[in-house]
């Protein structure tokens, strides 16, 4: 089954899909991801960017993870977070770390070296004891509403 495929079963089942290791850790690649494609997109609605760049990464979100009007929801994520725009980016900036950590293999140990490093600056120079609920509480905003977006 394509990994895409996983999280929407997720998405459709709940915790009751997630039974096998292997499914658990897909599903955790694939939360991390659509929540990271989205961050991205609406990140990149704000600042303007090319119209080429945001098909691509609208194909990716109608067509892997089957949300169908992406614009209002970046649009409402956008009002959303405009007081607390420098959380949501700094959030996206961890999210998007541990993805990459995550994705590396045990055998890769620099990578995870460097990625781990990565976010224990991120956590120390945002200077709240807070950080890690800050990011914790944006992802889950941010894929509760794209899991409502898919339902």
């Amino acid at each position: 089954m394509n990994s895409e495929k996983v999280w929407l079963q997720w998405v459709r089942h709940g915790k009751a899909y997630t039974i096998t290791k292997s499914r658990r850790e897909k599903v955790r690649r694939e939360r991390l991801r659509a929540v990271i494609i989205l961050m991205d997109y609406t990140i990149g609605v704000r600042s303007a960017q090319s119209e080429e760049w945001k098909q691509a990464y609208r194909s990716t979100l109608e067509n892997d993870f089957n949300i169908s009007d992406i614009d209002s929801l970046c649009l409402s994520i956008i009002r959303e977070k405009e007081d607390d725009w420098e959380e949501f980016c700094f959030a996206r900036k961890v999210i998007n770390t541990v993805f990459y950590y995550n994705e590396s293999s045990q055998s890769e140990y620099m990578s995870r070296k460097i990625h781990e490093t990565f976010i224990r600056k991120l956590m120390a120079d945002a200077q709240t004891p807070y950080a890690g609920a800050t990011v914790r509480r944006v992802f889950k905003e941010i894929e509760t509403k794209l899991i409502e977006a898919a339902r």
